[in-house]
């Protein structure tokens, strides 16, 4: 990723179309018209990606919707904003009903222009309804808004795209003047850094991961690999859920040795909590010598989300390399964008299959 960019439209469509990309969705249906722009150069501009473009949008809708039920991948689809998004209504539709995996991105005016009778535009919001497993309406690029933002929505898209039921996924991107890919010699260098480690590698910046049956252990071994290589590990829980067994979460405690913050909703500062629980993790992270000198390099998160604000900020910080999410929520869990690999299903049965791979 150049550190000079043509403009921060450019920069956001093509973090989009990279990350896609990453995760295995490469075909692109393009019906381009002057809102989408940006991700129709972002898309010309890859070179690893395959596109058909034609004119017609409810054509190339159903294009795509043949694609993902031959292969079982979603392709994108790409179009203008306004009735040609209405035109992909019947696509999606079958696509939801037939479960096949569907991303549709729409490009859409800016907030400011919605609702005055602009041309070409309509509420595009929530505009297909319950037939798409997720909606994201993307907010106009701004550096005040962070780049890992986009990536962590990709994978979510994507991730929803095939999950459980698979089906059509809506990711509406509004976009601001200028739309074509004019040179500004804006430093993004500041602005990207964050993403250092992911531009160095070709992965997905969170891995996603199913336990519907922990027989697949595929990621479970990933998991166990970056626990063992770990150093300053933190476990957090969350709210687990009451009517499961802790006793595969409490096994792998007991073998990471790792300090706990346990939150207040975890169940887990009650009865007989293990000694590694920091009760008063709160007031200590507070303390800038302890935050400073105690910051996790990997973290791994079961169950739910911390409700401390304070211990959230000490989890979140620059030298982070892992943040593991193991969680029965089939929802995005990620507001700091920092999740790197998340895995689905009963924790306590994957806690104790990371248990079970942990010899020490």
């Amino acid at each position: 990723m150049n550190s000079v960019t043509e403009n921060l439209n450019t920069l956001w469509a093509s973090l989009l179309i990279e990350e896609l990309v990453r995760n295995g969705v490469d075909y692109f249906c393009l019906a381009p018209g002057s809102r989408c722009s940006p991700l129709t150069v972002a898309v010309a501009a890859h070179t690893r990606v395959r596109e058909s473009i034609h004119h017609d949008e409810r054509a190339v809708a159903f294009h795509a919707l043949g694609y993902g039920r031959a292969t079982g991948r979603p392709a994108v689809i790409i179009t203008t904003s306004g009735t040609a998004v209405a035109n992909l209504m019947p696509a999606v539709v079958e696509a939801s009903s037939e479960q096949i995996p569907l991303l549709v991105l729409t490009g859409d005016r800016p907030p400011e222009l919605r609702d005055t009778c602009a041309n070409q535009t309509i509420d595009q919001i929530g505009i297909f309804g319950n037939y798409v497993r997720w909606f994201v309406d993307l907010p106009c690029p701004t550096r005040s808004v962070s780049a890992a933002f986009l990536l962590t929505t990709a994978d979510h898209a994507v991730h929803r795209c095939r999950q459980g039921v698979p089906g059509p996924v809506h990711i509406n991107c509004m976009f601001r003047e200028p739309l074509a890919p004019e040179r500004d010699q804006t430093d993004a260098s500041g602005y990207l850094a964050s993403l250092a480690g992911w531009m160095e590698n070709s992965f997905p910046y969170t891995s996603y991961g199913s336990a519907t049956t922990v027989a697949d252990t595929g990621t479970v071994d990933k998991i166990a690999d970056i626990l063992m290589q770990g150093e300053r590990g933190v476990l957090v829980i969350g709210k687990l859920n009451r009517w499961t067994s802790d006793r595969g979460v409490r096994r792998l405690a007991e073998k990471l040795q790792w300090p706990i913050c346990a939150d207040i909703t975890s169940g887990f500062r009650t009865g007989d909590p293990p000694g590694l629980v920091m009760a008063t993790a709160d007031l200590l992270t507070m303390h800038p010598g302890f935050s400073t000198s105690h910051a996790p390099q990997v973290v791994l998160h079961l169950g739910g989300r911390m409700v401390s604000k304070q211990t959230e900020r000490f989890l979140h910080h620059d030298g982070l390399t892992h943040y593991v999410l193991v969680s029965d929520y089939i929802g995005r869990q990620d507001p700091w964008h920092d999740v790197t690999m998340r895995m689905e299903g009963d924790v306590d049965e994957v806690s104790s299959a990371l248990a079970d791979k942990i010899p020490f």
